[in-house]
């Protein structure tokens, strides 16, 4: 037959050997495993011997009325103050509601809990323990171990409260850091995701939930170290750019300035500076809009110096004179048509003597 041992005997003696006080632990040896302690142990003291002047008066009692019936009234004599006496032993009445409370409170549900649920369960058991164990009154004989254990199981209570917490909490934090719209908002889900970190680290490793704080710890460890590693770098990026703005800001007044060619060809050299860092700011979806916002910004603004650059450049060369298409000969003018003199008239043509020799006419050597 099992037996139940807290390592607190029982009966009223002294067992300098035992280990000393420990969680109720059934036993089905003759000794408990946990501390050594002997079954018998657990057994209430015996009623004690009634006082030897009524054992006097019982015996003559008995000697003067034979098997005749008499009056005893030593019952409450027989127990301590708070025990009861059941099946002729001194029993404390609110021993069984106490270890029925210390079974409910056994942390190992809590210790193996998978998830969410099994965890809230493990929590709701312990709350109806320590609300059994309230609930025994000061005068029990067990009292004293009931508030070693309320208080005990209290903090154990606290601590799962902390592993519910980052249970329940830390899928709606990551899902935050996710849809996160600017850095504010990473910031302040960091700063949730650090608070539960904080409550798991806050958890003794004397308390028996311990282990499994440091498994959750482990867990989120990479998550968190993610997280902290994308708010630095989102926080890198943004004070580049602020650094970035606050040049181009210093750049727009020295444009406005700027009257000479030398002046705006200095302020063209910063301006294409600044375009050159905004294209090596740090990698961060956070200021990924702003950094495109600021380079078209900026790139107007390179553009106008050159614009004006190139105006002062051209108004500062000499006139030339527009070419002349080349000189051509203008061909005669005639006013009136020219004047030709008539042919002269021959009439008769001059009479020739034939040359000697010819015979004219006739002759084909003759000209007439």
């Amino acid at each position: 037959m099992s037996w139940i041992c807290d390592g607190v005997p029982k009966n009223g003696k002294s067992y300098p050997e035992a280990q000393g006080k420990h969680q109720p632990m059934d036993n089905n040896d003759l000794n408990c495993i946990e501390c050594g302690l002997p079954k018998e142990s657990m057994d209430p003291p015996p009623a004690p011997p009634l006082p030897w002047r009524l054992s006097i008066l019982v015996a003559s009692g008995i000697a003067l009325m034979g098997t005749g019936s008499f009056l005893l009234v030593t019952d409450q004599l027989r127990c301590d103050p708070g025990f009861e006496r059941m099946a002729g032993q001194c029993v404390d009445p609110y021993r069984d509601d106490y270890l029925e409370a210390m079974e409910k409170a056994q942390l190992d549900d809590a210790l193996n809990a998978q998830n969410l649920e099994e965890l809230r369960a493990a929590l709701g058991s312990l709350q109806d323990a320590i609300g059994q164990l309230t609930s025994i009154p000061e005068s029990a004989p067990v009292f004293p171990e009931v508030v070693d254990q309320v208080g005990r199981l209290r903090n154990e209570l606290q601590y799962i409260e902390v592993l519910v917490d980052e249970e329940q909490s830390t899928p709606g934090i990551f899902k935050s850091v996710g849809e996160a719209q600017n850095l504010q908002e990473l910031q302040d889900a960091t700063n949730r995701l650090k608070a539960i970190v904080q409550g798991l680290e806050s958890i003794p490793d004397t308390a028996e939930i311990f282990p499994k704080a440091e498994e959750r710890l482990t867990a989120l460890a990479p998550k968190v170290k993610a997280v902290e590693d994308q708010l630095n770098q989102a926080q890198i990026a943004q004070d580049q750019l602020e650094a970035i703005e606050s040049q181009a800001t210093i750049a727009k007044e020295k444009t406005e300035k700027a009257k000479s060619i030398a002046t705006l060809e200095t302020v063209e050299t910063e301006w294409k500076e600044i375009l050159k860092q905004l294209d090596q700011v740090t990698d961060s979806r956070f200021v990924t809009d702003s950094v495109d916002a600021r380079r078209e910004e900026y790139n107007q603004e390179l553009a106008k110096v050159q614009g004006r650059i190139n105006d002062l450049v051209a108004a500062s060369r000499p006139e030339t004179p527009a070419p002349q298409p080349p000189a051509t000969s203008e061909p005669p003018v005639y006013n009136d048509p020219p004047i030709y003199n008539d042919p002269p008239i021959y009439n008769d043509p001059p009479a020739t003597t034939p040359p000697v020799g010819y015979e004219c006419p006739g002759d084909p050597r003759c000209l007439f």
